[in-house]
């Protein structure tokens, strides 16, 4: 073990590879768990979700919430935006209501100024659970270097006014080529997702993990990873790890 460590520190570059190679955790060896940016707001404020028209919630259940990290008071992030390097990424919400008690469900990307450039209305979830939705090739590529922000609307009144919000922020960067070589390198899902971990990309990392959960549901490695990246410090949304991911 001990010479591991010594050589993750004198070839950081190896340490990725060494890691992959052993499917062993690598983030303990790294200075502090990984920064992938975000405000540090609880799962059911700004940021996160808020109150809308729906009745109140059981209290063993969790409130609508975007999947975006909500870093622990004592973790920083220096200001640092909540990155995607894809075109058209995916955005996850746990989401507590189905019908009938849910009417409506929309999605909505906007830009840093406000602008709206996507809406779609979604199928409303058949039980409780965590949803992924990908912007859909048909819509135009956010662009590197925007931030943007998201709004998952769910409303409980045929009329949809007063709905339920779950909003995150999105920022596209370009692929650096060091994470670009990784992900060439890497052989398994798992393996792409600590790519993306080790360079703080959070929508990939949660998004190559949660695909790779739906197709496996019952595989411990990829069970265990899920619960690693959202029990991060830097993440903070442990109380979700065990919630059913919906197709």
């Amino acid at each position: 073990m001990n010479n591991r460590k010594i050589v993750i520190a004198l070839h950081g570059s190896m340490a990725v590879l060494t890691c992959m190679t052993l499917l062993q955790p690598c983030m303990s060896v790294w200075a502090g768990d990984p920064n992938f940016g975000g405000s540090g707001s609880s799962g059911n404020t700004q940021g996160g979700g808020s109150r809308g028209n729906c009745p109140a919630l059981a209290e063993s259940m969790q409130p609508l919430t975007a999947l975006i990290p909500h870093p622990k008071a004592n973790q920083s992030t220096s200001g640092k935006a909540i990155e995607t390097v894809s075109a058209r990424p995916t955005v996850w919400v746990y989401v507590p209501y189905t019908a009938p008690t849910a009417k409506r469900v929309t999605l909505i990307l906007e830009t840093a100024e406000g602008e709206e450039i996507y809406r779609s209305r979604l199928p409303i979830p058949a039980q409780p659970g965590i949803v992924g939705i990908a912007l859909p090739e048909n819509q135009p590529a956010l662009e590197p270097g925007k931030s943007y922000q998201w709004k998952y609307l769910l409303s409980c009144s045929s009329g949809g006014d007063a709905p339920e919000k779950a909003i995150g922020q999105i920022k596209r960067i370009p692929l650096a080529p060091t994470l670009e070589q990784q992900l060439a390198q890497a052989k398994t899902a798992v393996d792409r997702s600590r790519a993306y971990v080790q360079a703080g990309i959070w929508y990939e990392a949660l998004t190559t993990l949660g695909n790779e959960l739906k197709q496996k549901p019952d595989d411990p490695m990829v069970k265990k990873e899920w619960s690693t990246l959202l029990n991060y410090s830097t993440v903070n949304l442990g109380e979700f790890a065990l919630q059913p991911l919906l197709p």
